[in-house]
Order: structure tokens, then sequence, then C-alpha cells
């Protein structure tokens, strides 16, 4: 509830950033800077790069200013929002590249979808921490109800081996320190530190609770020990977004990748004592997101909006160019606030020993009721977006078209997502009649579907973003004036 006021903060503040100021509106058409008289032109040689009145260097930036740091937000912006799943290790660098390249482009071209599956995901990941916690502490009272039962608590020598054959290695630095136990049928096993040993196989250790024939405990005073230690260490949001974005995967015995964990595995496995959480550290040191970039990140988002919120006050006027900006800076700021805890281009997945048996591909016990929420949260996406590029309707154009072209690509990018939403939810509660219908009509439905969405959506966003940097040809004088204490705050 917290992160999703924030985000209404942002909208409003971004709402209120983007009506038109005084000076953008009346201004005559002589107010316009242009290098000529002559009728517009998208050549460079009519193009003014600062306003004659504009004399003042501490006062006055140019266009290539302007340029540079709307480019420079948004890149940083898309580059930094985008928290990718873990690649699968079968895939090679030339995969996960172009799957990289695929992921900012969609972010750049729809981010308002980028916000849904961030929102969903939270939303999973916090469904998810909760029933991994609650595994987690009910095993270790079943743990510490049985496992201290006097000398008579002997693990089974068959367990000790694939407990050693099973054993993950969390990191490359090894610990010297190791506690010998003696078991029935094995001279000596050795037992790794805690701090290595994360992941047990299916057979690793007997169950919680088992006996053998002799009415004596599979555990040893010792192992339980090192049991109860791992299980000390909490689930947290950072574990149950690497789960859900498959950071752990199995293994078979030929070490060959055999599908990541899902939800419903990982609880399984908790459940039955076969997975314990890494450190924080771990999952940090996997992560390739550092405080730096996202610092970064935040640090030129913030100096673009309270730029803009300068402009505001002092009733300057703003590019298309940095309206478009600050749609972007908005919708990755409400994406930061919900992926904040996502390991950030994790390469690598934790290896888990495959089970004989896996629980289904889809997350089941974590999806119930979810198609509501991404619907509200994809409807709040396309309103903060669309908005925000609506609201520059009367802005000024250098020409009659662009202004028109502008508006309705504004229109569509914010009507054609619901349209596109409201036929999708009525193709899921009426599939059945729908499937029902002649075979042209029902294809027909579906194919209006994808042209309606898909394709016009795209069009109207590039249409945006090249009239962002048409119309810089011709803009307000008072474009090039600054609001000169915001140039020392740091930025790109």
């Amino acid at each position: 509830m917290l992160r999703l006021l924030l985000s209404a903060c942002v909208f409003y503040l971004a709402a209120n950033l983007v009506c038109a100021a005084p000076s953008n509106i009346t201004d005559p058409p002589s107010s316009l800077v242009n290098s000529t008289s002559s009728p517009p032109s998208s050549s460079l040689a009519h193009i003014a790069f600062t306003s004659p009145t504009c004399r003042d260097i501490d006062g006055c930036r140019t266009l290539l200013n302007i340029i540079s740091s709307c480019l420079s937000t948004i890149f940083i912006c898309v580059w930094v929002a985008v928290h990718p799943d873990v690649r699968s290790p079968k895939d090679g660098w030339g995969a996960q590249l172009t799957e990289r390249i695929m992921e900012l482009c969609g972010t750049f071209l729809v981010p308002e979808g980028a916000l849904g599956i961030a929102v969903f995901q939270y939303r999973e990941a916090r469904k998810l921490v909760k029933s991994l916690e609650h595994e987690r502490l009910e095993l270790r009272e079943r743990l510490a109800a049985t496992s201290f039962n006097g000398p008579n608590s002997i693990p089974a020598a068959s367990d000790a081996s694939l407990a050693s054959q099973t054993k993950r290695k969390l990191s490359s630095s090894y610990h010297s320190d190791e506690d010998t136990i003696h078991y029935r049928g094995e001279d000596e096993v050795s037992i790794h530190s805690e701090e290595e040993t994360l992941i047990h196989g299916e057979s690793s250790f007997a169950k919680v609770g088992e006996i053998d024939s002799d009415g004596r405990n599979l555990y040893t005073n010792n192992n339980a020990t090192k049991r109860m230690k791992e299980l000390d260490r909490p689930w947290t949001m950072p574990h149950a977004f690497f789960v859900l974005a498959d950071g752990f995967y199995f293994f078979d015995e030929n070490d060959e990748p055999d599908g990541s964990v899902s939800a419903n595995d990982a609880v399984r496995m908790v459940r039955d004592g076969m997975l314990v959480p890494p450190p924080l550290s771990e999952l940090k040191d996997r992560s390739k997101g550092d405080g730096l970039s996202k610092a970064l990140a935040i640090l030129q988002t913030l100096w673009f909006v309270i730029q803009c919120t300068a402009r505001r006050l002092e009733h300057l006027p703003m590019t298309q160019l940095e309206i478009m900006t600050l749609a972007y800076s908005t919708m990755t700021v409400a994406i930061y606030i919900f992926w904040w805890h996502k390991p950030l281009n994790v390469t690598c997945p934790i290896r888990v020993p495959a089970p004989k048996e896996k629980s289904s591909d889809g997350p089941e016990l974590f999806k119930e009721g979810s198609g509501v929420s991404l619907l509200v949260t994809s409807f709040t996406g396309i309103l903060i977006f669309g908005g925000i590029h609506l609201a520059a309707w009367f802005y000024q154009f250098p020409t009659v078209a662009e202004k028109m072209l502008w508006r309705v690509s504004a229109l569509i990018i914010t009507a054609a997502p619901f349209v596109g939403l409201l036929m999708t939810w009525i193709g899921d509660v009426y599939e059945e009649e729908i499937d029902n219908w002649p075979e042209l009509l029902s294809a027909s439905y579906y194919i209006f579907l994808i042209i309606l969405t898909i394709p016009v959506y795209i069009a109207a966003r590039l249409l945006l973003f090249s009239l962002s940097f048409s119309t810089l040809r011709m803009v307000p004088a008072e474009v090039y004036h600054t609001v000169t204490w915001t140039q020392l705050i740091p930025h790109i």
C-alpha cells in the first residue's frame, strides 16, 4: 500500500509539472526562436541552437544541453529500471545479449508494461516470502522437537553418502574447519560448515523425526545443531524475488540444467528441509547492479524532476522532448520502488540437485486472483504515461499538423491499451462463448485485438518520439532560459 501511495504522489507531482506555463501558451508566433523568416524546415541550417535574447551564460542553456540531458535521463532510467530474470544456463552469450536488447526496447516502447510486471512480481514476492518463512519456522520447530534424543540419534550411512554427494558449494572460498561425525556402516564422513551447504538433495538427510528399525533417531546432535543454524537464516524479499526470477536452477545427475525452481518447488523443498536461503551477501555478489548505478539513476531522475518543478514555478516553458522525458522518469521511479529488492542483472543461477518429481511449471499457489490486480496496475500505468503526454495538449508547435499528430498520438497511447485490456478481459470471461462462434468470426476478434493494440500503439509511441525532436526547430525563446540554482545539482 505504501508503494502504491508513493507512486500516486509521483503521478500527482508530474501532472502538476506539465501544466502549460503562461509563456508557453500565450506567446505569439513571433516569439518562437527561428534563424530565418522562411517556413519551418527540418534542415539544421534553420534550427536555432540558442536564443538571441539569452545572453547570460549562467542563466541560459543551448539546444544541445536540452537534448543531451533528456536522452541521458531516458537512457539511464530505462537501463537501470529493467530488472531481467536470471538467464537459463543453456543460453549462450548471443542469446542473452539479444534478450537483453529486446527487454530494453520493450521497456522503452511500453514502459507501463514494465511497471505492470514490477507490481505483479512485487505482489507475488510478498506472498512467496510469507509461505517460505512459514515453512521454515515449522521445519525448525519439528527439528527442535525431534533432534536431541541422546546417543541413539545416529544418521544412516547411506544418507551421509548422499549428503556428501549433493552438498552445494555456495562460494569459491572454502573453510578448513569441519565437523567429523561417525555414522552406522561408515567410518567417517566430513560435513562442511553451514556457509558451504545450502541445498540438500531429496535424500541428503533423513526426514525430520524419522527413526530406524531400532527406534533410533536418524539425526546426530552435531548435525542437528548445524541444520538449526541454517534454519536461523530467514527468507526475505530479495530471496523471494530471486526465486521468482528463476534464480535457482535444477541440475540432473549429468550436471545438465533441468529447468528452473518454481515458487511451488521452493515451498515444497523448504518444507522437506532441502532448501535454505543463501546469505544476502551472496545475492549481492551475484547481482551486477551496484549501488553506484542505482544512485546515479536516481540522482539524474531527481535532478530532472527538480528542474521541471523549478521551471514550472518560474513560469518557464518546457519542450515536448522534456515532457516525454518526464513521463519516462515518472514511470521508472515507480518501477524502482517495486523492484527495489530484486537482484539486478544476475547472470549465474544457484545450482539445485534435480528431484525425482517437480511441481507444475506455473506457481499456482501464488497466481490466484492476480488478474484483477495486474489489470488495475496496467490501467494506472497507462494513465500516468499517457496523461503526461496529454498535458502538452496546448503547447506550441511549429505547425498545426504536428500539433494534431501529437494530440492524436497521445490519445492513442492512452486509449488503445484500455481498449485492448478491456477486450482481453471480455475474451477471458466469455472464452467459451467466443470459442463457440464461427471460426472466422472468432479469429477476427483476436486479430482485431492484436492489430488494434500492438502495431497502432507502437506507431503512436514512435511518432511521439519523432515529434519530440522535430518540434525543437522552433521553440519559445524562454525555453533557453534556466533556473540557475538547479545547475548546481550534480547531473549528467
